[in-house]
């Protein structure tokens, strides 16, 4: 069987605009990155918290060949951008 895929951004854009979305948990087998950062600054910022998988080792130690996932190359810069802070 199938599985249907939709982009995340059809997902935040399901969520009525006065609904707080206090948390987004992605596990997305290392394309965590490449859905989060195809969102537009107006749908990421209605996200007050995220949580993903990232990886942290360098790109040898990648178990995606040839995915975008990195804390330091991609996430903190991306997200810095978006407004976001991290703790």
């Amino acid at each position: 069987s199938t599985v249907p895929v939709l982009p995340l951004a059809a997902l935040l854009d399901a969520i009525p605009l006065g609904v707080t979305i206090t948390l987004l948990k992605t596990d997305m087998q290392g394309f965590d990155f490449d859905a989060v950062s195809s969102l537009s600054r107006a749908q990421i910022r209605r996200i007050k918290n995220i949580t993903a998988e990232v990886y942290t080792l360098s790109e040898e130690h990648n178990p995606y060949v040839g995915v975008r996932n990195h804390l330091h190359d991609d996430w903190l810069p991306h997200m810095a951008a978006m407004g976001f802070h991290f703790w």
